[in-house]
């Protein structure tokens, strides 16, 4: 699983979450891993790094506990990925919905 983490950190941007300087590709938990994607632009990234990983390690990602969530600006209508979409995914104890509030 590790490999597959240091690629998702060094090709995504990721989100910032709290007050924290630095963003956020993914979090993982023994095999549950959450991937922070800020742009669309981002699926053919994720997606060419699974493959990867999965043709190097013969670990395959399991489409039946996978979740996909669109959050902010994404055009929500258009779902690339094979993953069922929900509002709202809860990560480690943490609830996430796909509506950003916005400081002013």
């Amino acid at each position: 699983m590790n490999p597959l983490l240091c690629l998702v950190e060094r090709h995504l941007l990721g989100i910032r979450i709290g007050h924290r300087t630095k963003k956020t590709a993914m979090m993982a938990y023994a095999d549950d891993v959450t991937i922070f994607m800020p742009s669309q632009t981002d699926i053919p990234i994720i997606e060419d790094l699974l493959l990867s990983y999965e043709r190097t390690t013969f670990a395959r990602l399991n489409i039946r506990k996978s979740k996909d969530m669109a959050a902010g600006l994404w055009d929500k209508s258009m779902n690339k990925l094979i993953i069922t979409r929900y509002c709202e995914i809860t990560v480690l104890c943490f609830r996430i919905t796909s509506t950003v509030i916005r400081k002013q």
